[in-house]
């Protein structure tokens, strides 16, 4: 790098770069020029801060799938708590189920149930729109496996209403016997 030989032309090229130049050195021909540390300091900053706000758009997508998925879930988990709330109702007017108190907490437990599936898929569909590949993979293969989880949910619930009308009859067998 060649510098300047007179002094002015070398107060100018100070100026303008910005770097900081050896007193000693100024009017001789051994001039050494070194970067300030403000400017070592800044330019990483300003290229993180450069590839955040061409990040924005991914994220601010990102927040708002999830935002619709987290209004979308709540006013599911609102329905399915009712829907479960009438249907156990229902059963125990017909008499399929006895005493309401026993089952009293299973719309609450499907209600947060429905909604965590819900979530599930949405903050998938947030990390895809990320583009974080292995994560996305990996929630992608956990939102495959969940209507297997939800089937045996079912399962589960229809088991335990079928156990408790078998007692039923077999209490009521046991009496009439």
């Amino acid at each position: 790098m060649r510098f300047p030989a007179d002094r002015d032309q070398q107060v100018a090229q100070y100026d303008a770069v910005g770097a900081c130049w050896e007193s000693r050195c100024l009017g001789g021909t051994n001039v050494i020029a070194t970067t300030p540390w403000y400017t070592r300091l800044s330019e990483p900053l300003e290229r993180v801060f450069d590839q955040v706000v061409a990040y924005a758009p991914n994220i601010l997508g990102a927040l708002a799938i999830l935002l619709i998925g987290w209004v979308f879930a709540r006013v599911l988990r609102f329905v399915s708590r009712r829907l479960a709330t009438y249907g156990l109702k229902r059963l125990t007017r017909v008499r399929w189920v006895e005493g309401e108190s026993r089952y009293e907490k299973l719309p609450v437990v499907m209600g947060r149930f429905i909604f965590w599936i819900v979530m599930l898929f949405f903050i998938a569909a947030a990390i895809e729109a990320l583009g974080l590949e292995k994560v996305s993979d990996l929630f992608g293969g956990a939102t495959t496996y969940l209507p297997r989880v939800l089937l045996a949910t079912l399962i589960v619930f229809a088991g335990i209403l079928l156990g408790d009308l078998a007692r039923r009859w077999t209490l009521r067998a046991a009496r009439g016997a």
